[in-house]
């Protein structure tokens, strides 16, 4: 049996001919002199670099075989490379100075980026930048995002607000005690730490001077940034803020201070930035209050004969670490950055006497684990990258059956309380989150092929050759943006269901929707029956800015597709009639004669006559509110297009709930989906 020499002499690699590897070997046996092997192996180049990936990193990405399909090249992570992509921006405020944000991959903010990119992909003049940071200027300015991104600004400035007690034209005692009450109905479930009840006793300690009562400057300010979070539950926003501002101020005095009443201060402030559209500054007062518990070392679970302290106290520190590492998990997700808190850090033991508390730690660790799989580095092949989202998928099953949530609720337990209502949104956002990436590496997989129709490649519009996996992966994170706005709209609790808390997850829900249906546009009709679901439910919330600011958002992105819609809706017609003007002798080979089409054809194919479109209920409101600048001056010239008078100028300055996009999609499928794909 002949066997292949694992390395030549040189004289034989120089001179191409066979050598048996002996030393020295048969060729150089007469010419010893000459008889040398090299010490290294030769690297080889790299026939062909794969696009996106440099020869370096080929190299130790050789191919790998996949129960999903064809062996899996290092290519695949060209695609996942998108995943990746985060933005930051920079903006100049007068009052706060030059702010510059970053938000990572898995925020609200990067995927809006890559609708930006899908809706203005043939509008664009620069290039798209292969670098991972993009630039989110321009997509925010377009989808109305910029100030929920750098943060709503305080109404009541805190540094002049006066330690004086407060005043009972300010916040009267009934007014506070409504707050208090709103607090422990609602956000009070997941901040168990604080005990309402005593809180209540020191209401009249508001309106008195220091000295008369016995509270302390730290409770203080823990009892009006309880009342303020309160009021946020309600439409006083002015109160909310003022009490928000006085919080803050006696805050100052405690910000080196370790303990444990300053890690909830901490705490319950970076809630309240959240709830009225501060992400980045609760992200920042969450970390403070992370570093001061390892500087108390509340992770370690010291016990009392150390700190002196009653058994009643380190169960309250044990709730306040585990509900601070539940807070800690969820921004950092919902932002993309990192955490600074893992659970194996924790020591101490889960309070099970509180079953939320445990549920919420149960979550936070799902939710890390799903941000590992899909948004660290290094880059996974996609199949790898599903294989492990389906075990995250898995785990979270298993969750929903342990607290009889989701698809598994029974009828006794359907009745909806706060946190309840948090489980939901937190268990599907997770999963939209997770499988949330696949959609975005679909997108680029598509346009991959599609750039290689003049390659030789036959390119049918709307079908792919992508694995079945890959699009259960996209159906995941599809299924659970609509279960997310079902569950709110159909909700048993009204105050739950009002609170600003739920707006994020309906417009994110809303974003993967919208996403979904430009790649798809056969299901865009079906995607805008549960946006126009969630515009709904947000419009019946708590008014405030941050509900405002996503509702805004939502429509414009809204009638920014239907523009979009409309004009590759005219493309295609345009297209049919130019073929109907062209003989048919021209068009095909062997002349066979064929009844040219009519605009009555079209008509048939699902086009509505004038006397069959309904004229919408126009909004108060007027479009140029909501469109950007760059769209009032389109290229596409409305005033011309008159056939049947299909498109007007009334449908553009309709409701965003009244338009009705179906009939562009349903009765023609196949010219429709050749419109989005021309």
């Amino acid at each position: 049996m002949n066997r292949r020499t694992a390395k030549a002499c040189e004289a034989c690699r120089i001179r191409k001919i066979r050598c048996n590897g002996n030393t020295p070997c048969g060729n150089c046996h007469d010419k010893p002199s000459s008889y040398i092997y090299r010490h290294r192996t030769r690297q080889r180049r790299p026939a062909a670099v794969t696009e996106g990936v440099s020869p370096a990193t080929q190299a130790t990405q050789p191919l790998s075989h996949s129960k999903y399909g064809e062996p899996t090249e290092s290519k695949e992570c060209s695609h996942t490379d998108e995943v990746y992509h985060s933005v930051s921006a920079t903006q100049a405020d007068p009052s706060r100075g030059h702010l510059q944000l970053y938000y990572g991959a898995s925020s609200q903010f990067s995927f809006l980026q890559h609708i930006h990119r899908s809706i203005l992909s043939e509008k664009q003049t620069n290039p798209i930048t292969s670098s991972e940071v993009q630039d989110g200027g321009p997509g925010l300015d377009l989808f109305m995002q910029r100030g929920f991104f750098f943060g709503t600004r305080l109404s009541a400035n805190v540094n002049s607000l006066p330690l004086d007690p407060l005043q009972e034209d300010e916040v009267s005692m009934d007014e506070a005690m409504s707050f208090l009450d709103h607090y422990a109905s609602t956000l009070g479930h997941i901040l168990p730490f604080i005990n309402c009840s005593e809180l209540q006793t020191h209401l009249p300690s508001l309106h008195r001077p220091f000295g008369t009562h016995k509270l302390r400057r730290q409770q203080m300010a823990i009892l009006l940034a309880v009342l303020a979070l309160g009021a946020a539950t309600t439409e006083q926003q002015d109160n909310a803020e003022r009490l928000f501002g006085r919080a803050k101020a006696y805050a100052n005095e405690f910000d080196e201070s370790v303990n444990l009443q300053a890690i909830q201060l901490s705490l319950i402030l970076g809630m309240y930035h959240v709830c009225v559209g501060r992400p980045t500054s609760g992200y920042l007062h969450v970390g403070t209050a992370c570093r001061k518990a390892f500087a108390m070392g509340l992770h370690k679970d010291i016990p009392n004969s150390i700190i002196a302290e009653t058994p009643p106290f380190q169960q309250q520190c044990r709730i306040t670490m585990w509900c601070l590492y539940f807070h800690e998990c969820w921004q950092s997700l919902s932002l993309g950055r990192d955490c600074s808190i893992q659970k194996s850090d924790i020591r101490c033991p889960l309070p099970l006497d509180n079953p939320v508390i445990c549920a919420l730690a149960d979550l936070a660790s799902l939710m890390t684990q799903s941000a590992q799989i899909v948004y660290e580095r290094p880059l996974k092949a996609l199949p790898d990258m599903y294989e492990d989202a389906k075990s995250s998928l898995a785990d979270l099953h298993q969750f929903a059956e342990q607290y009889s949530i989701a698809s598994t609720r029974k009828g006794e337990s359907s009745k909806d309380d706060i946190a309840s209502v948090v489980l939901h949104n937190l268990y599907y956002h997770t999963i939209l989150l997770t499988f949330r990436p696949f959609l975005i590496a679909k997108a680029a997989r598509q346009a991959h092929i599609e750039s290689k129709q003049g390659e030789g490649r036959t390119f049918v519009p709307g079908v792919t050759d992508d694995e079945m996996w890959l699009r259960q992966a996209c159906r995941h994170a599809v299924d659970a943006a609509q279960d997310q706005i079902s569950f709110l709209c159909n909700s048993t609790s009204e105050a739950c269901k009002r609170l600003r808390y739920n707006c994020f997850f309906i417009e994110s829900s809303c974003a993967v929707l919208f996403y979904d249906g430009l790649q798809h546009p056969y299901k865009l009709s079906h995607n805008l029956e549960y946006i126009r679901a969630g515009l709904k439910c947000m419009s019946e919330m708590i008014p405030g800015e941050s509900v405002t600011s996503a509702m805004m958002s939502v429509q414009q992105i809204l009638l920014i597709i239907e523009r979009k819609a409309l004009d590759l809706t005219r493309s295609s017609l345009q297209v049919m009639h130019r073929e109907d003007s062209e003989t048919i002798s021209t068009r095909r080979d062997d002349h066979v004669t064929e009844p040219s089409r009519t605009d009555s054809t079209v008509i048939e194919y699902g086009v509505p006559t004038p006397s069959s479109v309904t004229a919408p209920t126009t909004h108060v409101r007027e479009t140029s509110e909501l469109l950007d600048h760059n769209f009032t001056n389109s290229d596409f010239n409305y005033d011309t297009f008159t056939t049947a008078d299909l498109f007007t100028a009334d449908l553009f300055t309709t409701d965003v709930f009244t338009t009705d996009l179906s009939h562009f999609f349903s009765a023609a499928p196949d010219e429709a989906e050749k419109a989005w794909q021309y």
